[in-house]
């Protein structure tokens, strides 16, 4: 993926050309795609970057950790390394709000949109709600933002737990995030997290890269049970004939 400079050119670029040109047919989104992937590059980059330098190999966060730590903050919890101030350095916080309000910003006057890029921009919009220190946007807004890509992916893809379906990455931080919504709050929604940990199985499932390790690790998995039988069957073996020769 290129750096963020590429993406940072490629925004003014379009802004120049597109300044103040409203089309029919919603070319806008041209745009709009572009500051996607330019939040993309400043929220996913920045935190795998500041992940690698904080998190340490020989004690890794639990789920039940990344889920206090999601909702912690708003309610005077303990905040979890990822997505503490730690990664202000690396993670420009106010650049990626700034480009999260232009998201807004170019959503409001187009008139039509792809469902992915519009996906695609909940998704961001969801990720920015989530930085707020406001109890009336998180996580009231973030899930609303999150709910509307999950629909959009739906109308582009299907449902992921029909036989034959097929699915995408970005449904599966949908429905991670959906599901910890559900339960970092006081008011847990049991059965929204368990409806949106379905999906989340059913999506995984349905990744076609993830189809392919997982027969190779079923596959492997099935060798060692052959070797580890196959030594136990000689063992068997070997300590009958010992028993017999010592009867004899």
């Amino acid at each position: 993926m290129p750096n963020q400079d590429v993406f940072n050119t490629w925004v003014m670029y379009l802004e120049s050309i597109l300044k103040e040109v409203h089309s029919v047919e919603g070319s806008e989104q041209i745009l709009l795609e572009a500051l996607n992937y330019l939040a993309l590059n400043i929220y996913f980059d920045g935190q795998s970057e500041a992940s690698s330098k904080i998190a340490s190999p020989s004690s890794p966060l639990t789920p039940e950790d990344q889920r206090d730590g999601l909702g912690s903050q708003r309610f005077g919890g303990k905040q979890s390394n990822i997505g503490s101030d730690d990664l202000v350095g690396v993670f420009d916080r106010d650049q990626f709000v700034k480009v999260c309000a232009k998201i807004k910003e170019v959503q409001a006057y187009t008139s039509k949109c792809s469902p992915e890029v519009l996906a695609l921009s909940q998704i961001m919009c969801g990720l920015n709600f989530e930085l707020a220190h406001d109890d009336s946007l998180f996580p009231i807004e973030s899930e609303k933002s999150y709910l509307t890509a999950l629909i959009c992916l739906f109308q582009l893809i299907g449902d992921p737990r029909g036989r034959g379906n097929f699915s995408i990455p970005f449904m599966l931080l949908v429905t991670w995030k959906l599901s910890l919504m559900s339960l970092c709050l006081e008011n847990r929604k049991v059965h929204d997290a368990e409806f949106s940990e379905e999906l989340f199985d059913a999506t995984l499932c349905n990744l076609t890269n993830h189809q392919m390790l997982f027969r190779g690790h079923q596959n492997d998995k099935l060798n060692r049970v052959i070797v580890q039988q196959d030594k136990l069957d000689k063992q068997n073996l070997l300590s009958a004939l010992s028993k017999e020769s010592v009867i004899q």
